[in-house]
């Protein structure tokens, strides 16, 4: 139970984090541009930095939710370590694109 626990909170705050970054973005964005778009053409690093950050946050609680789920569901641990690898991959990720995005 305090596994359910920890990661409903860690969800609940991130995704209030997420959303607030979201909020921040759709204020500052011109009329008539999709987010997509905006997104796109946003250069500052801190700004893209905190979204990814929060959204990598979000969904990486997903997936070890999903992996203790399945875990716990099937008695088979293998798929807890499996959300591990795809925890790692997502973060991994992350860095990778931010590091791309700050060489331009």
């Amino acid at each position: 139970m305090e596994t359910w626990g920890v990661l409903g909170i860690s969800f609940l705050i991130d995704g209030v984090v997420l959303r607030k970054t979201v909020m921040t973005l759709l204020a500052n964005k011109p009329q008539g541009m999709s987010f997509r778009d905006y997104l796109r053409k946003v250069r500052d690093p801190t700004t893209l930095a905190v979204l990814m950050e929060d959204g990598a946050a979000c969904l990486g609680v997903l997936v070890a939710a999903v992996g203790i789920g399945a875990s716990q569901a099937s008695g088979m641990v293998v798929w807890d370590g499996l959300a591990g690898v795809g925890v790692s991959g997502l973060l991994a990720y992350m860095g990778v694109y931010l590091a791309r995005l700050n060489q331009k």
